[in-house]
């Protein structure tokens, strides 16, 4: 899956901003009659498909990101991934 996201993040420069984006490339490429399905059908149908969760296609996109700079998002997205991490981050360790 990670070359797959790598080729995607790398013929998509838009991908790497975002990770909806991404999974509808990722989509579009592995499983395209999954892309003319309703919504509730594919989220149903998921497990039985075997199509990746976009949690899971967003993760691989973060260690694309982590390894390789040039696949890395715009600085403006960069700054507010860190933003919502550094809430999500206080909100966690806040009683």
């Amino acid at each position: 899956m990670q070359g797959m996201v790598k080729q995607i993040l790398t013929e998509c420069p838009a991908t790497r901003n975002s990770d909806r984006f991404l999974y509808i490339e990722f989509l579009k490429r592995t499983t395209p009659n999954a892309c003319t399905m309703p919504l509730e059908k594919v989220l149903l149908l998921q497990e039985e498909m075997q199509i990746p969760s976009i949690e899971t296609v967003g993760r691989a996109r973060r260690k694309m990101q982590e390894r390789f700079e040039e696949l890395r998002a715009d600085e403006v997205v960069i700054d507010a991934r860190y933003e919502n991490w550094k809430t999500a981050r206080q909100y966690a360790f806040t009683e």
